[in-house]
């Protein structure tokens, strides 16, 4: 009785260790259904839209040209400032209004170049001139002048005191500019021009 008691018990085992084998064998070389590959690529796409609506790339490839203008009135600025002192005699000459003032400035060698990065998005109103998508406007009466470009992001929409209508890039008119009444960089909702309170608009 012991001995087949003993060959029951080792036939039970060997019976359940086969099962488990069939058993992983199958989960191993069953694989995904459709379903389950579907379910997993709209998850991946979900998460995917998420960081991308948090990063906003187009909003930041707008910021970066917003910096890069900026940084390009600043430099048109002084060479404006060194023009009046080393060409104008000091005399409140500043370098001519018209379409050449950026190749005038390189020329006379307070620019590095005349071509600068273009901003590529301002058309200048009545009574300004433009190079490389950059506005200059001269009070000859009272030696006052604006350099100024258009405001792509959103950021610069927000960064007057007063934020500009947030109407949507491209449509809202938000300006960089350099005034040298308030003798400071900034952003202003309107075209800069010598009738506007600018300074308190920066």
């Amino acid at each position: 009785m012991t001995t087949i008691y003993m060959d029951q018990k080792t036939y039970m085992k060997n019976q359940l260790t086969s099962q488990k084998r069939f058993t992983l064998r199958s989960i191993a070389t069953k694989g995904f259904t459709l379903i389950e590959l579907m379910i997993v690529m709209a998850v991946i796409a979900i998460l995917a839209g998420i960081v991308l609506v948090g990063i906003d790339p187009v909003e930041q490839t707008r910021r970066g040209t917003d910096t890069s203008t900026l940084s390009i009135v600043d430099e048109i600025e002084g060479g404006m400032n060194r023009y009046y002192v080393g060409k104008g005699g000091g005399s409140g000459a500043y370098v001519a209004e018209d379409a050449n003032f950026l190749t005038n400035l390189a020329a006379a060698g307070e620019l590095k170049s005349a071509t600068i990065v273009p901003n590529g998005g301002s058309t200048c109103g009545a009574g300004r001139v433009a190079a490389s998508g950059y506005c200059y406007d001269l009070d000859a009466s009272t030696g006052q002048f604006v350099i100024y470009a258009k405001g792509l992001s959103k950021r610069s929409q927000n960064k007057p005191a007063a934020p500009c209508a947030n109407t949507g890039p491209g449509t809202t008119e938000t300006w960089v500019v350099y005034g040298s009444n308030a003798g400071k960089t900034g952003v202003t909702c309107a075209e800069p021009i010598f009738s506007l309170a600018q300074g308190s608009v920066y």
